[in-house]
């Protein structure tokens, strides 16, 4: 990586080995990077570790998902007026949508598969991600 007004690199590997990097994912609303080596294995890092960019976090939702552990039936506390929310599965699928209005706790209930999901919420460009579980 070259710094700033410099003309010399610096090492920004992250303690990724010194190998064939096969595949690279980024995933900005989780703030994360994922790398794939040859014969390695899959690496993560914050985006902002690799790209010295501090994340803002006047940028994130102010939401709470609970319980993060369900049946399907769960709670989002929302402290903004009006969001979005699309709920995503492992796969990246979405899998419902719709909009939350006025800063209360939203009662919903799926009729969703077991597995791993993601709670992506947007208001006023702002987002944030929540993760929660359907046994």
């Amino acid at each position: 990586m070259l710094d700033s007004g410099s003309t010399v690199w610096a090492l920004q590997s992250n303690g990724l080995p010194n190998v064939i990097v096969s595949d690279i994912d980024f995933n900005t609303t989780l703030n994360k990077v994922y790398i794939s080596t040859f014969g390695r294995g899959i690496w993560e890092a914050d985006l902002s570790v690799l790209s010295g960019i501090a994340k803002n976090d006047d940028v994130q939702i102010n939401a709470t998902l609970f319980p993060t552990i369900n049946n399907g039936n769960f709670n989002i506390e929302l402290n903004e007026n009006q969001a979005t929310l699309e709920v995503i599965d492992i796969c990246g699928r979405s899998v419902f949508n719709t909009t939350l209005q006025g800063k209360q706790t939203h009662a919903l209930s799926l009729n969703l598969s077991s597995g791993k999901y993601f709670a992506r919420l947007r208001s006023n460009g702002k987002s944030g991600v929540k993760s929660f579980i359907v046994e």
